[in-house]
């Protein structure tokens, strides 16, 4: 997983998963491009144990 934020804004320009089920996980990325108003947005909400999308809680909150 990798993330590309712009350092003055703290969006996310973009992100490449390649990963097992990331076709899921993307469309919730895209929801945080679209109307997060920065990078910690996806990291904000609970993600469910033990699913893919838990690791947006480690790329997120680790920029």
């Amino acid at each position: 997983m990798k993330a590309v934020i712009d350092k003055q804004t703290q969006k996310i320009i973009g992100c490449t998963l390649l990963a097992p089920k990331s076709s899921k996980v993307i469309n919730t990325v895209a929801i945080a491009m679209k109307a997060g108003p920065d990078n910690t947005f996806p990291s904000n909400f609970t993600l469910t144990h033990p699913i893919m999308s838990e690791s947006l809680n480690d790329l997120f909150s680790a920029s």
